[in-house]
C-alpha cells in the first residue's frame, strides 16, 4: 500500500447456476449494429504528405548496384540484400559524415542564440 498501487479485491465465489444465469441474462442482451464512425480513419479527398520516392543507383545487375557516396562522392558497388540502397562506400565514410553533420547542426543552433 506505501508504493501507491490500489489494493486488490477479493473476487466472489458463485456457484455453477448463478454464472449459467448470468451468461443466459448477457446472451439475451439485444445486440447494436455496428455502425462505422465518420471521424476516423483516411477521408476520401484528404491531402497527404509529399511522395519523396527513394534515391535509385545504378541497377547494373540484379544483384549488383552502383551508386556515388555521400561523403567522399566515390563510386562504388554493392551486392544487394535488401530494398534500401546505401548512401556511403564504408563504415569509416559514414561515420565522418555523421560527425560532420552532427558539428554543423551544433554550429547552427550556437549562431542562433548569438543572433537573438
Amino acid at each position: 500500500m506505501t508504493n501507491g498501487a490500489k489494493p486488490q479485491k477479493k473476487k466472489e465465489k458463485i456457484s455453477i447456476q448463478e454464472s449459467a444465469e448470468r451468461l443466459e441474462r448477457f446472451l439475451r442482451k439485444p445486440v447494436k449494429p455496428f455502425q462505422d464512425e465518420d471521424g476516423r480513419g483516411v477521408k476520401v479527398g484528404t491531402k497527404r504528405g509529399s511522395y519523396n520516392p527513394r534515391a535509385k543507383g545504378v541497377i547494373k545487375d540484379k544483384n549488383f548496384i552502383t551508386t556515388q557516396c555521400k561523403q567522399c562522392r566515390q563510386e562504388f558497388t554493392y551486392k544487394r540484400k535488401g530494398k534500401r540502397l546505401k548512401k556511403f562506400c564504408s563504415d569509416a565514410c559514414r561515420q565522418k559524415h555523421y560527425r560532420i553533420v552532427k558539428k554543423q547542426k551544433k554550429l547552427e543552433k550556437q549562431s542562433k542564440y548569438l543572433t537573438t
